[in-house]
């Protein structure tokens, strides 16, 4: 709220000379970080690199603090009370505090209320299918490849580990596993690996890359059984991934394919799922 009245501080001499001085360095930093943000231009990411402006809120707010200050004491307000001499503060934040208080109480009662509801934040993640599906399906000594292995591990209790880009780099750690005492259960895939409209957009190891087809697998499987509704056919899941020359070994390891959710999370298993 405060930071502002820096530009109305530099119309006033401060008897301090040091003080006097730094706030024009401070305005003529303010002036090329602007120009610089001006020409280099900023993202609508709220930690843009180039936002610089959250670099002279702190000082810029002491100095309108200060002008605020200096205003608040040529007032004629009756003397010895504290709020009559540190009111202003009061007021500043209060007046800077004022939507979140307003705020907090709307928020507090939405919460209560929903406090007892499911909460998912989809896409990405859908909680059931992994604490329910996924944890009955599997067993403590299985291993679960998967894009989002922390939701896996997290909601359906079970060993993950992030899916590689190369089939060589899973097979490598399927051994590890095996050496370990582990069985490798399937593979999970989710909206992770989307961004916008996969059919257009790339994802995020490429089309070029080995489980491209795993990840584009379910999308288009949607897309293509949409279309064939009103015709009465069928698309068959995985069928990307099981005409893939690359993923020919990872298929036949893990060969049933099931739809966990609408087409956006399936699961690559060695043995078909029956508590879904």
């Amino acid at each position: 709220l405060v930071a502002p009245l820096f530009f109305f501080a530099l119309l006033h001499p401060f008897k301090r000379e040091a003080i006097a001085k730094f706030r024009w360095i401070v305005l003529l930093m303010w002036v090329m970080g602007t120009l610089g943000m001006a020409i280099f231009g900023l993202s609508e990411s709220n930690l843009d690199p180039n936002q610089l402006h959250i670099l002279f809120s702190p000082i810029m707010t002491a100095y309108g603090l200060a002008f605020v200050s200096i205003l608040w004491a040529r007032i004629e307000l009756p003397a010895g009370g504290i709020l009559m001499r540190y009111g202003h503060f009061a007021i500043v934040i209060l007046i800077s505090a004022g939507p979140l208080i307003l705020k907090f109480p709307r928020e507090t009662i939405n919460a209560l209320a929903s406090s007892g509801a499911r909460k998912s934040v989809w896409p990405p993640y859908w909680p059931p299918v992994f604490s329910r599906t996924l944890h009955n399906a599997t067993g403590d000594d299985d291993v679960i490849f998967s894009d989002q292995p922390w939701a896996v591990a997290w909601y359906a209790d079970r060993i993950s580990i992030w899916l590689p880009r190369k089939v060589e780099e899973f097979e490598d750690l399927e051994k590890l596993a095996t050496d370990q005492e582990l069985s490798v259960a399937g593979i999970v895939i989710t909206p992770m690996s989307f961004k916008g409209d996969v059919l257009f957009s790339q994802v995020p190891f490429g089309y070029s890359e080995d489980f491209a087809p795993l990840m584009l697998d379910g999308p288009t499987r949607g897309a293509l059984s949409r279309a064939k509704t009103s015709r009465g056919g069928m698309v068959s899941p995985g069928l990307l991934a099981k005409q893939s020359q690359n993923l020919r070994p990872i298929m036949n390891k893990y060969p049933e394919v099931t739809d966990l959710f609408s087409n956006r999370i399936y699961y690559y298993s060695k043995q078909r799922l029956y508590n879904r």
